[in-house]
């Protein structure tokens, strides 16, 4: 061979040593390409699913304490909730012993109320008996006896009971005590035999006894304002009633008040 056809054979020889070098450097360079891509996809994958861990670790923990939270708020709030019922019942029980206690001062102080108001007017009434004095004495007792034996012993008591200067006493019961107009009756009715009742049962003589249409001398008058008198008639005839006044024992005309109605004493004969 020619020395230059040799010198272009290793020429060229040389040249494909080279292209086969390039495209072993290029096939390495593409086989490792995608083994690096596919380290960095995994340590990216890597590092993805350890923060992902320490996330769920973090969020396992945050759900673990609210739940230890909530549990203990839960324990907290049955006796604040049981407390809380308690003091609704209460309150509810004291709402209604509030309106029932103050119906029933209401209902008294009404009463009360009405009472002064009766008072009020007696008292006031009581302040015009003078213009109804009926002037008697005993000559009236004597002139009686003869009439109504019974009815003057009766009389003679009240005059008796007057001079004693027994007083006024609303409730009383006692000539020591005083007496009110009912019980004044009462006690004058006991003394002789013609009523047992006592306590209350002196401020009901009108149950005891029967009601007519004209009184007799010796029955009982009962007034609105509370007074329960007795009816006479003097030496005249003329009518006139006794009892206990808040003036003391007085002798009226019958006709100082209205009259509720006449009540016949069982005398006898």
């Amino acid at each position: 061979m020619a020395p230059d056809s040799e010198a272009k054979f290793e020429s060229y020889l040389g040249k494909l040593d080279q292209q086969e070098k390039s495209q072993r450097g290029r096939l390495a360079l593409w086989t490792l390409v995608p083994a690096a891509l596919g380290l960095l996809l995994l340590a990216y994958s890597v590092r993805e699913v350890s923060t992902a861990e320490k996330k769920a670790a973090a969020i396992e923990d945050s759900t673990r304490t609210m739940r230890v939270e909530y549990h203990e708020m839960q324990a907290r709030y049955e006796p604040l909730h049981q407390e809380f019922q308690d003091l609704q019942m209460s309150y509810a029980e004291l709402d209604q012993r509030f309106i029932a206690e103050t119906q029933r001062l209401e209902a008294a102080l009404t009463e009360t109320r009405t009472q002064l108001a009766n008072v009020e007017d007696q008292l006031h009434m009581s302040t015009d008996l003078n213009r109804f004095r009926f002037d008697v004495d005993m000559k009236t007792v004597k002139v009686l006896a003869s009439r109504y034996p019974r009815q003057s012993v009766l009389l003679e008591q009240i005059f008796y009971l007057r001079d004693q200067d027994v007083r006024w006493r609303l409730g009383g019961q006692s000539p020591d005590q005083g007496f009110d107009s009912p019980s004044f009756a009462a006690f004058v009715l006991r003394e002789h035999d013609l009523f047992t009742g006592t306590g209350e049962e002196v401020y009901r003589l009108s149950r005891h006894f029967e009601r007519v249409e004209e009184p007799r001398v010796g029955d009982l008058v009962i007034y609105p304002s509370g007074y329960s008198l007795f009816y006479f008639e003097d030496e005249h005839r003329s009518p006139f009633v006794m009892g206990m006044t808040p003036f003391g024992v007085l002798s009226l005309k019958p006709n100082f008040e209205h009259v509720v109605g006449y009540y016949r004493i069982p005398y006898g004969h």
